[in-house]
């Protein structure tokens, strides 16, 4: 699945941070894993960055997306993951964006039950990611008053 360049609707009229592009919030060096890897790998490097969510990658190619999630669904207590690969357990094919894309698609996309968005070129190349708390909270920025 795809991006939509249009929002639906007038609500930019009535929240300007909805026009506000995806790649102001973007995260533009994702960390990327092979489908082959084990799934300790992949906790290891998330641990390690500090971030939920990595891209599972073949080449250049996005096959999909592999959460903390994805883990604790998949990997039995008490088990490390070490003979679980991350093709088995990644969502293919994930939902993305694009750079210019407006807030407000990517916030559409979470509604899909995602919290990670890939962002992709036009030729379909991975050039970032966002995660559902950076949407939010740029959204939810621009609509409450600053705090004291």
């Amino acid at each position: 699945m795809s991006s939509s360049s249009s929002a639906d609707g007038d609500a930019g009229g009535r929240w300007p941070a909805l026009e506000t592009p995806v790649s102001t919030v973007a995260i533009q060096e994702p960390v990327r894993i092979g489908p082959d890897e084990t799934m300790d790998r992949a906790l290891f490097r998330m641990r390690q960055r500090h971030i939920r969510a990595l891209l599972v990658m073949e080449g250049e190619r996005l096959l999909g997306i592999v959460t903390d999630r994805d883990a604790v669904l998949h990997i039995e207590p008490g088990e490390s993951g070490a003979g679980v690969r991350v093709r088995d357990v990644m969502t293919p094919d994930p939902i993305t964006v694009r750079m210019d894309d407006p807030l407000g698609i990517a916030a559409q996309r979470l509604l899909d039950g995602v919290h990670h968005l890939p962002i992709v070129d036009d030729a379909g190349r991975v050039v970032g990611i966002v995660a559902q708390g950076r949407i939010l909270h740029a959204l939810i920025e621009t609509l409450l008053p600053a705090r004291a």
